[in-house]
């Protein structure tokens, strides 16, 4: 056992109930100094990107080997892959070991040791300090903030003024955009080999069939979404999106905020293990995530084709290994899928259980930042 896991196995945070600072009483010197950060003063520079980090409970705890520990109770202000900005009423001395207690938006706790980089004092504030913390380990920081998950986003359509306008009100977000994709084969094709995470399907295309390229893509078990757009989406076009497993459409004119709704959307909350606090099960926890695309996709696919006993015996799977990594929800989901066939339900509850399945796979993040693209095969 290394120092690091010394730290963590010794002190057990979840005992101690901090000095709370709430987050309204800060919130004007937390814009105050995202303000300052905008204007690119020197010890703004970063190594990796930020995200706001508006966390009201994190816990921050200075280790000592020859003396007590102090704990308090901060606010975040940001957080990167490698660091995290707080907001304290105390001064901590840079150069002080620390470790810290991160909230997810599930309200998960994951424990990260660090060190105390810079303390200032936030002027006019009275007593606040803004304190730095750079990480021992970069973390998964979609974990924390769902806004930093990175998606990819196919946009096929032949009109290249289109294309232009929608990766125009995508700008901004963490969004790669394929275009110029607008044949069939090349759509399904390029959905899997690029990981897509979104397809957009031009309803009116005339340059390939929007709701076939649809069920090839579900049948081969595309798991990411699917959303078509048209000026006229009549009953009979809504039945076929659905016929078809699209995940919804959009009218036209398309806007700004219509679009961005939707990658918002699918921007969702994190699933992380209730295990994320030990370190020394983090190699294990990021293996089995970087297979649940793989899980999620043989769910998708058995159910595309009706084998239903072959949907059963992956439920089986998952339900016996995700509980075992701290994805206790992925068990449950898994187990009611296996209560739905056992009971012959019909296909409504069955095709629910499924996309949340398929849902909680695809959201599941590892503990480490690990970079991983998960090997999905076209053939």
């Amino acid at each position: 056992m290394d120092q690091n896991e010394r730290y963590l196995s010794r002190f057990d945070l979840a005992s101690r109930e901090p000095p709370r600072l709430e987050l309204s009483d800060v919130r004007s010197f937390l814009n105050q100094l995202d303000n300052q950060a905008r204007q690119g003063s020197g010890h703004e520079l970063r190594c990796w990107d930020r995200y706001a980090y508006r966390a009201a409970d994190v816990s921050l705890e200075l280790l000592d080997d020859h003396g007590p520990t102090t704990c308090f109770g901060a606010v975040g202000r940001n957080l990167s892959r490698g660091g995290v900005a707080l907001l304290n009423r105390g001064m901590v001395y840079p150069g002080s070991r620390c470790r810290l207690r991160l909230i997810g938006p599930h309200h998960h706790a994951q424990h990260v040791l660090g060190l105390v980089i810079r303390c200032r004092y936030v002027l006019g504030s009275g007593a606040l300090h803004e304190i730095a913390v750079k990480f021992d380990r970069p973390i998964d920081i979609g974990a924390f903030t769902p806004a930093a998950r990175f998606l990819r986003a196919m946009i096929a359509d032949d009109n290249d003024d289109i294309c232009q306008l929608i990766r125009s009100f995508l700008r901004g977000l963490n969004v790669d955009t394929l275009l110029d994709v607008h044949d069939a084969d090349e759509i399904v094709r390029r959905a899997f080999a690029d990981c897509c995470d979104l397809v957009m399907l031009d309803l009116e295309s005339h340059d390939y069939p929007p709701f076939e390229v649809a069920t090839r893509l579900r049948h081969l078990g595309f798991v990411g979404s699917i959303v078509g757009y048209g000026v006229q989406i009549t009953n009979d076009i809504y039945q076929r999106c659905v016929d078809t497993g699209l995940t919804g459409y959009l009218r036209k004119p398309l806007t700004r905020g219509a679009v961005r709704r939707l990658l918002t959307a699918l921007m969702d909350k994190p699933t992380v293990s209730t295990l994320a606090h030990d370190v020394t099960l983090t190699p294990l926890i990021d293996s089995f995530v970087q297979g649940l695309p793989i899980h999620a996709r043989r769910v998708a696919q058995c159910f595309a084709e009706n084998d239903l006993e072959q949907l059963a015996e992956v439920a089986h799977d998952l339900r016996g290994q995700a509980g075992s990594y701290g994805f206790g929800v992925i068990t449950a989901a898994a187990a009611e899928i296996q209560r739905l066939l056992d009971t012959s339900a019909p296909p409504e509850p069955l095709s629910s259980a499924v996309d949340h399945l398929i849902h909680l796979c695809l959201t599941a993040r590892p503990v480490g930042c690990v970079e991983f693209v998960a090997a999905q095969s076209y053939e």
